[in-house]
């Protein structure tokens, strides 16, 4: 008698009835074999009665296979099947991934699959012989309409419902790719790729772990991946998500018909990938990033005020230590501004597009190439001098923040030069620092982690109306948190030898002007 053919969420393990779709997801991997316990009186390295010890080193490896049975292009319509031993090794012989099967006689395990993309309330485990007591049949025709040929996708919209962590399968764009790079974790370091995909108008980014990390680097910016079997997970604390990999996590090709469907959906926000045809999504508004990429806010952050001689004085040569701490330092000058190459004079170094090192770049020998900003500072205070880097962002920020106009395109120009020199020059600085640890040098280096001006000058403007009265006198702009003040708030007792700035009383001040060159009458004073 011919056994009737059930979709997984109809299946209960009835007799005459199996569980039938197609193989999207055929895996196999080794596990060390369970140890049986031993008896209290038994010695160790002995078996029963024969006196022999234990048995050899490739009895302890025991074989799984594992399966995903999907029925329609519903995730709920997923079946995750398992196999250990004789009959998993079977099962991979006769079935591969795209047939259409039919197995009869597995048990049934009344609790969800633990890592799995299934969501239904059970899982199949194949115990016995296959072709005696487990029946795997493959099917010339789909038993049913809607059988599909992948495993069923979930869009990248609907992550954002996602409460805590969901094992899904994703097709989508990959837009930037900066490549594996080595971090420190809990335990050692570890290389890790954080590429961002992309379907329709949700981006959202991936944290690939070890090998996962190296074959997701291998892929192609503008590429569409499928992504099987990858972790979903929101952060608990913000409205954030992003797909990690694990041990059955897989990259795979995307089908020619689907890769144009995703960068059609790129362009023109349209895509269903539930029916596989083009529709037009309900919001086509901007492109939404799922995932709050942590930055550190360097400018709002908090900091230590230090001068320059403390910090030098942390910097011992041939001493190494971990210094976590962020310093802020005011009341910089500028003394000088040159190239970060000693062997050049270049204000503007070519540097990878991807990763932004230095070209040509070790991660990506082939990818493009721009012209970045990267300048040496000589900064001082009242009692100490050193050099740091600066490099474009935060150049690019200051030039802003002095609302300066930097020529465009940017070219080591005499007039960027010039227009980078007064503008450090016209004002004094405020910033912050952190060490960061010099392998080759054996010593700490400070690293500028943001710069701002605390006060800027302005060399003349007119406070005086009409013409004839005019003067043009300097201006003075403070910034918050600025350390200096007006002159007109200090106050001199020179008999008692008493410097006060209002209510502050200070041991000495530093007066920045600014020298204008009108030329007043001599009974006239400013």
């Amino acid at each position: 008698m011919a056994a009737t053919c059930l979709k997984p969420s109809e299946y209960r393990g009835d007799k005459n009835t199996a569980v039938a779709g197609r193989l999207v997801i055929l895996t196999q991997q080794e596990l060390p074999a369970k140890q049986p316990s031993q008896g209290h009186g038994q010695p160790k390295g002995k078996k029963g009665k024969s006196g022999k010890g234990a048995s050899s080193s490739a009895s302890n490896i025991v074989h799984k296979v594992e399966a995903h049975l999907a029925a329609t292009s519903s995730p709920t319509e997923v079946l995750y099947i398992e196999a250990w031993g004789e009959i998993g090794d079977k099962l991979l012989q006769l079935c591969q991934v795209g047939d259409l099967v039919a197995i009869q006689g597995g048990t049934v395990q009344a609790a969800p699959a633990t890592f799995s993309t299934s969501r239904l309330h059970y899982h199949l485990r194949l115990k016995g012989t296959l072709g005696i007591t487990v029946l795997a049949t493959k099917l010339t025709e789909a038993p049913w309409a809607d059988v599909p040929d992948l495993h069923p996708l979930v869009p990248l919209r609907a992550l954002s419902r996602v409460k805590d962590r969901q094992q899904i399968c994703v097709a989508a764009v990959i837009i930037d790719n900066p490549g594996a790079i080595e971090r420190q974790t809990k335990e050692k370091m570890a290389m890790v790729c954080n590429a961002i995909i992309q379907q329709g108008n949700t981006k959202v980014r991936c944290a690939f772990w070890h090998e996962h990390a190296e074959e997701l680097a291998a892929q192609a910016v503008n590429e569409a991946v499928l992504l099987y079997q990858v972790l979903v997970t929101k952060r608990k604390s913000e409205d954030s998500w992003e797909l990690s990999s694990w041990r059955g996590t897989s990259i795979q090709e995307c089908p020619a018909a689907m890769a144009e469907l995703l960068m059609l959906a790129r362009t023109f926000a349209l895509l269903s990938l539930s029916r596989m045809r083009k529709k037009e999504l309900a919001d086509t508004g901007d492109c939404r990033m799922l995932t709050e990429i942590p930055v550190r806010d360097w400018e709002n952050c908090d900091a230590v005020p230090s001068t320059l001689s403390a910090l030098l004085g942390v910097v011992v040569p041939g001493q190494l230590r971990k210094v976590e701490t962020v310093f802020v330092v005011s009341d910089l000058q500028i003394l000088g501004i040159s190239s970060v190459k000693s062997e050049t004079d270049e204000w503007l170094i070519a540097s990878c597009v991807r990763c932004k090192r230095a070209s040509p770049c070790a991660q990506h020998p082939d990818g493009s190439t721009e012209k970045r900003l990267a300048v040496r500072l000589t900064l001082a205070d009242g009692n100490s001098q050193c050099s740091v880097m600066l490099y474009h962002e935060l150049l690019l920020k200051a030039a802003v923040l002095m609302e300066i106009t930097l020529p465009e395109p940017l070219a080591d120009s005499k007039e960027l030069r010039a227009t980078l020199r007064d503008m450090f020059r016209n004002a004094q600085w405020i910033c912050r620092f952190t060490f960061k640890e010099n392998d080759f040098q054996q010593s700490l280096e400070l690293e500028c982690r943001d710069i701002g001006p605390c006060l800027r000058l302005q060399p003349t403007v007119v406070l005086m109306t009409p013409p004839s009265g005019q003067l043009s006198l300097p201006l003075c702009r403070l910034n918050n948190g600025c350390p200096v003040a007006p002159l007109k708030a200090v106050t001199v007792d020179s008999h008692l030898g008493l410097v006060s700035v209002g209510k502050v009383d200070a041991n000495f001040l530093r007066a920045l002007v600014c020298f204008n060159n009108v030329k007043l009458p001599d009974d006239e004073a400013l």
